[in-house]
């Protein structure tokens, strides 16, 4: 899911839309209670997740702070970044 959109070269480029992507799955399902979490174990999103966090900080790594909006864009990512690893240990805890 996820690994499929993390490049083996990563660029400023390519980490914006991989790590909003990643925020927004976990957004989506940071209410384990809701109905729809059931997809969460149908979908496997919890391993997809889990091999996509090596590939995200190689992403979030790549990213220049020299250069224009580097800085806000490396603080951000760094964010979801540690929101990633959070959210997949926080479900495995779950162990749902």
């Amino acid at each position: 899911m996820l690994t499929a959109g993390i490049s083996s070269t990563p660029t400023r480029f390519s980490a914006e839309p991989t790590l909003q992507a990643a925020s927004s799955i976990i957004d989506i399902f940071a209410d384990e209670n809701n109905a729809y979490d059931a997809n969460f174990g149908v979908a496997k999103i919890q391993a997809c997740l889990s091999e996509s966090i090596k590939g995200a900080r190689k992403q979030v790594r790549a990213i220049d702070s020299r250069k224009p909006g580097g800085r806000a864009l490396k603080a951000w990512a760094d964010g979801v970044l540690g929101d990633l690893t959070g959210f997949v240990e926080y479900r495995r805890k779950l162990g749902r």
